[in-house]
């Protein structure tokens, strides 16, 4: 073999083994978030998602009139309609910000909390309204105690 083949040859195994190598460390872009990062754009997701259920309840009051004597049947199509999606998104948003380094337990039982507070209201329809400071309680409290003050408030 001559030596241009040679060192065509070496090059793409040098090539192969420094892909594979490059694909075996720890990928930089998906570092951790740190928890004044996570603070920061947790409280921007809340306020932006407490402002939208705002927006969408005026909304929905605007167009269902009879909300001076709700039926549970209105307290479903509430939550279903203004609570369930924001919430929902709430959740989905603060999931993808990813958890500060060691963080991780204590973010995933917020979130858990926050999906099983609206699972609650979808359960019981009538708790949104009547309950919704014991239908929060265990999310705000969990939020306030991470350092979140804009998710506090449901």
């Amino acid at each position: 073999m001559d030596v241009s083949k040679r060192l065509i040859i070496l090059s793409a195994v040098a090539l192969v083994v420094g892909l594979a190598a490059a694909g075996c460390g720890e990928d930089s872009s998906t570092a951790s978030i740190t928890k004044a990062q996570f603070v920061k754009k947790a409280n921007a997701i809340c306020t932006k998602v407490g402002q939208e259920v705002v927006s969408d309840f005026a909304n929905y009051a605007k167009e269902n009139k009879n909300l001076k004597n709700p039926t549970e049947a209105d307290y479903a199509d509430l939550v279903d309609a203004v609570m369930t999606p924001n919430i929902e998104k709430e959740v989905t948003e603060l999931e993808a910000l990813g958890a500060p380094s060691g963080d991780e337990d204590a973010v995933e039982e917020l979130i858990d909390s926050r999906a099983a507070s609206i699972e609650a209201a979808e359960a019981d329809p009538s708790l949104l309204l009547n309950e919704s400071d014991k239908l929060f309680a265990e999310s705000s409290k969990l939020a306030t105690e991470y350092g979140l003050d804009k998710c506090d408030d449901r």
